[in-house]
């Protein structure tokens, strides 16, 4: 096809200066992790599927609550701060526990 350009699995975003590879990062709707750090322009190549370890908050942007298995996770585009406060941009599936109040690294499926 000539007008295929590709999968789309890793896309070169502008994430923002300063970010490093393995953040987390919301840009609109889209989310991922960088792959690599942010250029001098602040973009990146991010990942926007795939299953990585990240800190996720026991939390619901209200109360501290528990993270199971299975349970829709969500990232502040902000802070880059993932939890399952729904108020923010939806981002992947908590593929581990979380205490509530806690923030823990999880493996967690991204663009669920």
């Amino acid at each position: 096809m000539r007008n295929y350009v590709s999968e789309g699995v890793d896309i070169y975003l502008p994430v923002g200066e300063g970010k490093t590879a393995g953040t987390p990062v919301a840009v609109g709707e889209i989310v991922g992790v960088c792959v690599v750090d942010a250029d001098p322009a602040g973009r990146a190549t991010v990942r926007t599927k795939g299953i990585f370890l990240l800190p996720v908050k026991g939390n619901d942007g209200t109360n501290d609550v528990a993270v199971g298995v299975g349970d829709k996770l969500y990232i502040d585009p902000s802070t880059g701060e993932i939890s399952k406060d729904s108020s923010k941009v939806p981002f992947g599936l908590a593929l581990g526990e979380v205490a509530a109040g806690s923030t823990e690294t999880i493996e967690v499926k991204i663009n669920c």
